[in-house]
């Protein structure tokens, strides 16, 4: 206890940075450009977000997340290699918040994780100056926002990345082709742009007249590159 109430990042009587992590803000800094100079990126990235479990009240940084195996935590936005889970940004849901993390199913790839740099997140997007403009595509601006910063100085010339259905729109795939990055991920299908007639109408389940693994498709006129597809297993998925 006595180190966790004299170990201090900054002097508490010097001027104040913004955000709620000014504390621990050199230290963030100083662990993020470590991170990202440390391992060549990969082709394939994957984007998630993940929880740091704390049931701390002084956390002021603590959420809600009913449907995650740790309900209170911190939210984090993580960018990590695809096949061996290494995290070259996670941003933790304080403020302005990037996190790298992977599904449920693969905990166990945790130990390996090697965060390259992180950010914090705390409810809405925060800057310090106060002319910002509020950030309204916070699921998809994230995605964006950690691939600049990872895809700044170490880069293949296409890579592709892996996000979740929350993140991923026909919005963000355009935006991502632009940036020479291929988008593969699962869609809600009343994203706007989608091509209603890949989905299917009516049925919550996979009908039993309806093969599992039957699939279709249909390729984008506008951009080639990008194909909407459904595949019918147990449910339907898009």
């Amino acid at each position: 206890m006595d180190i966790l109430r004299d170990l201090h990042f900054v002097n508490n009587e010097g001027p104040r940075n913004w955000g709620k992590l000014w504390k621990l803000r050199p230290l963030i800094d100083k662990l993020q450009n470590q991170f990202l100079a440390t391992l060549s990126l990969p082709a394939v990235l994957s984007f998630y977000e993940g929880v740091l479990p704390t049931t701390s009240k002084r956390n002021t940084t603590r959420i809600f997340i009913p449907d995650k195996p740790h309900r209170y935590g911190s939210n984090m936005l993580m960018t990590c290699d695809a096949r061996t889970a290494y995290s070259h940004r996670y941003v933790c849901c304080f403020l302005v918040l990037h996190v790298i993390t992977y599904d449920d199913d693969l905990t166990s790839c945790y130990p390996m994780l090697y965060f390259t740099s992180f950010e914090m997140y705390a409810g809405k997007r925060e800057s310090g100056t106060s002319d910002a403009k509020f950030d309204h595509k916070t699921g998809a601006a994230a995605v964006v926002r950690n691939l600049e910063v990872v895809l700044e100085l170490n880069r293949h010339a296409w890579h592709a990345v892996v996000i979740d259905r929350f993140y991923s729109s026909v919005l963000l795939v355009i935006e991502l082709l632009k940036m020479q990055v291929y988008v593969i991920g699962a869609i809600t299908t009343n994203r706007l742009g989608y091509n209603a007639n890949v989905k299917v109408e009516g049925h919550s389940a996979r009908p039993a007249s309806i093969p599992r693994g039957t699939f279709t498709f249909s390729r984008s006129v506008a951009v080639p590159t990008m194909v909407a597809f459904h595949w019918s297993d147990r449910k339907s998925v898009y």
